[in-house]
């Protein structure tokens, strides 16, 4: 019997099915605050309230810890698998305080309610990394995949790329702080975008080079075939 591989992105709209109906709005890869190398695959947001959710395929001790951290911003943050966790698995995610769903034929199953814990006397830090969440919502648009692997010409960085090179078409004079508040962005700061869009752009001259040289090689091939041919 042919098994279809489950990939974190097909988590990605059960769960936010799942959220919107409990009256949340869904974004998807949402820069981690203070963070710019991490995201959080899931946030959703009803009113002041957040939810977060990280995706993994199985029950790993990275997801564990990756949920676990999001404690910095709310204690309504979950693991969402497209398995079924083992015993020891849950046992686990019940002794640091973190939900856990069970995604499965896109269906939704909470196997446990995250544990509402205070914020030990450190409630500014919740409040600082909260609002700065809010307000990178304010510049996203909803919904949107999460879980979506690091490959070349994928993800949130490169789309949010283009979306920059089409706004400086049309304002060539344009400063990083004027396009990180027009232009929709998952990033926390005008700076972090900037450093996000330059990687991108490097990134992709360098693609370019190597596609321009591979041309170059195999024109020269093809030069050394035809001749070739006609000596014999």
């Amino acid at each position: 019997m042919l098994v279809t591989r489950v990939l974190e992105s097909d988590l990605s709209k059960p769960v936010s099915d799942w959220l919107a109906a409990k009256g949340y709005v869904p974004y998807a890869e949402v820069a981690f605050p203070r963070d710019s190398a991490r995201t959080i695959d899931i946030v959703a947001r009803k009113d002041n309230e957040l939810i977060l959710v990280e995706l993994k395929v199985s029950l790993t001790p990275s997801v564990i810890s990756q949920t676990f951290m999001c404690d910095l911003i709310t204690s309504q943050r979950y693991a969402a698998v497209g398995t079924r966790p083992t015993r020891k698995g849950i046992d686990r995610c019940r002794q640091v305080g973190i939900g856990l769903l069970s995604v499965r034929d896109g269906r939704v199953n909470v196997l446990l309610h995250p544990q509402i814990t205070d914020d030990m006397g450190q409630g500014w830090v919740r409040e600082d990394y909260s609002r700065l969440i809010h307000e990178t919502l304010d510049r996203m648009t909803p919904n949107g995949i999460g879980g979506v692997p690091c490959m070349k010409g994928v993800g949130p960085a490169q789309e949010c790329y283009d979306r920059v090179q089409a706004y400086k078409a049309g304002h060539p004079k344009a400063t990083w702080r004027e396009i990180f508040a027009n232009v929709s962005n998952h990033y926390s700061s005008y700076a972090n975008m900037y450093s996000g869009m330059r990687f991108v752009a490097e990134r992709r001259a360098k693609a370019r080079n190597i596609a321009d040289f591979q041309t170059q090689q195999t024109g020269k091939l093809d030069v050394l075939s035809s001749e070739s041919k006609l000596a014999e």
